[in-house]
């Protein structure tokens, strides 16, 4: 099976998850307050609702990657085929992407369990810093792949202006891709660097901007070969 590869990820956050239990204290902090410090601490068995969630993602990336993948099956030509075959297996991409970054996060919050200072309610600062340098190469990833995808409503950078044909689609995509690229590694090395409150800020700032970037250059294409495809 295509998404074979979501189960397998998700079984290593499940078996971390148990293995964990037996070394991680009974009480460990479970959430950050803007400022980066521990402001609940909770039960450690409480690490199996974000396993639980992670679950609750891979079955929705498995239902998608089910129907783009019957739509392939049942294209009615090889064009259409093609574009749905792609498709699926950027789906596969991006549920993988996505469930081994919840992973990466979830083992980070393993290893704030043995922080101490961080229970006596201390500056975590490395929580951003995590967040941000993960999300950054998630960035990267989702931007080198983007170029790839075919014109579609659920995948890729999907304005009124790159859904009109598939000439506008792939240079929007294209153009889109290396914006998220460049925002990533903008976001990696802000996040090393700011860490806080402050790196997140910044993320987002720059995530906004390549969506406005992108969105703008879409119409920009449309108007130059809107009748073309």
């Amino acid at each position: 099976m295509k998404a074979k590869i979501l189960w397998v990820i998700l079984s290593i956050n499940l078996i971390l998850t148990a293995v964990a239990m037996n070394f991680l204290p009974d009480e460990m902090p479970l959430h950050y307050n803007a400022e980066g410090i521990v402001d609940r601490i909770g039960s450690k068995y409480e690490l199996f609702t974000l396993t639980a969630l992670a679950a609750v993602f891979v079955i929705f990336w498995q239902v998608l990657v089910y129907f783009f993948d019957r739509k392939a099956r049942r294209a009615a030509d090889e064009k259409s085929q093609k574009e749905a075959a792609a498709n699926t297996k950027l789906l596969v991409f991006f549920g993988a992407l996505q469930t081994g970054i919840m992973t990466v996060i979830q083992v980070f919050f393993m290893l704030a369990g043995f922080d101490i200072g961080a229970v006596n309610g201390s500056s975590s600062d490395w929580t951003f810093k995590v967040l941000c340098i993960v999300c950054g190469v998630g960035f990267i990833a989702i931007g080198n792949v983007l170029p790839k995808t075919k014109r579609n409503g659920l995948i890729g950078l999907r304005t009124q202006w790159s859904m009109k044909n598939d000439i506008v689609w792939a240079k929007s995509n294209r153009f889109a891709g290396v914006l998220l690229c460049a925002a990533g590694v903008i976001t990696v090395i802000e996040g090393a660097l700011l860490g806080g409150l402050a790196s997140v800020f910044a993320m987002l700032g720059t995530i906004i901007a390549v969506s406005v970037a992108a969105a703008v250059y879409s119409y920009i294409v449309y108007k130059q070969d809107g009748e073309q495809g």
